[in-house]
């Protein structure tokens, strides 16, 4: 395949196969198909720029300024930047724990309060798990008895 530039998509080229003979074809795949940046609208540096900003914890406004984005765009691509990250921290998830192997577990509920007054509304519960003097961990969200799941 080869590199060719093009001006009607957002990130500016495409891989291209041609192949004249018997066996004739013609195929385009974009550059960022089957990946993340497959559905985007911004071009490839500029999502690249965004990740940088969002990694170090630059403020939305100042990122929106910079890259000249919407607000709305900033706040999906802050959303998905999560939403991956803790799929890796589930992924990344094993057993722990063990005779004689100190476990310190913590849990959380999110959840949403209307016009930030009174009692919470329903949420999800998340825990993790770190065993002492290790990197050994899980992170599970949902209900306890898939936190449970978690430990030998």
């Amino acid at each position: 395949m080869v590199l060719r530039p093009r001006k009607d998509i957002s990130d500016g080229f495409n891989w291209v196969c041609r192949v004249r003979g018997q066996n004739v074809h013609h195929m385009k795949r974009s550059v960022g198909g089957g990946s993340w940046f497959e559905r985007s609208n911004l071009p490839i540096p500029t999502i690249l720029q965004f990740l940088i900003y969002w990694y170090v914890e630059m403020k939305s406004k100042f990122i929106c300024e910079e890259l000249n984005i919407g607000t709305a765009t900033a706040t999906d691509w802050a959303s998905f930047c999560r939403e991956v990250c803790q799929d890796i921290l589930i992924w990344l998830s094993g057993k722990i724990g063990g005779p004689g192997i100190v476990v310190e577990i913590d849990e959380s509920k999110f959840g949403k309060r209307k016009y930030h007054r009174g009692k919470r509304v329903v949420g999800r519960w998340v825990f993790r798990g770190v065993e002492s003097g290790s990197n050994n961990c899980f992170f599970a969200v949902g209900e306890i008895n898939q936190a449970k799941s978690y430990f030998q």
